[in-house]
C-alpha cells in the first residue's frame, strides 16, 4: 500500500460537516460584529437627552435674544422655550426613529437568505 492509498485522518467523514462547522463560524463572527456595532442603552438615552437638551437651550437663548433686541421682557423666553420644546421632541422622535430603522436592517440582515 502506497502514501496515496492511505486516506487523511483530518478529511471529514460527512461532507457537510465542514459546511456545517463554517456556517457555525460565520454565525459567531457575525453576531460578535452586531454586538460590537449595537449602540448601548446609556449611548441611546444620552443622544436622546443631549437632543432634547439641545432643542431647549437654542430655543431658550433665542428666545432671550429676541427679548434684549425687541425689549419684551418675558414674552421672547416664554415662547422660545415652548418652541425649543417642540424642537427638542422633534429631534427626539427623528433619532428614535434612526435607531429603529437601523435595529430593522438589523434583523433583516441576520435572516438566513435560504429561508
Amino acid at each position: 500500500m502506497s502514501c496515496r492509498d492511505k486516506p487523511l485522518s483530518n478529511a471529514p467523514k460527512d461532507p457537510d460537516d465542514f459546511e456545517q462547522r463554517l456556517q457555525a463560524k460565520l454565525d459567531a463572527r457575525r453576531s460578535e460584529e452586531e454586538a460590537r456595532n449595537r449602540a448601548s442603552g446609556w449611548a441611546v438615552g444620552l443622544r436622546y437627552g443631549s437632543d432634547f437638551m439641545a432643542g431647549v437651550l437654542v430655543g431658550i437663548g433665542l428666545g432671550f435674544a429676541f427679548d434684549w433686541f425687541v425689549g419684551t421682557a418675558p414674552l421672547g423666553i416664554m415662547v422660545g422655550t415652548l418652541l425649543g420644546f417642540a424642537a427638542g421632541t422633534l429631534n427626539v422622535v427623528r433619532a428614535a426613529q434612526e435607531v429603529n430603522a437601523a435595529g430593522d436592517k438589523d434583523a433583516e440582515s441576520r435572516q438566513d437568505p435560504r429561508d
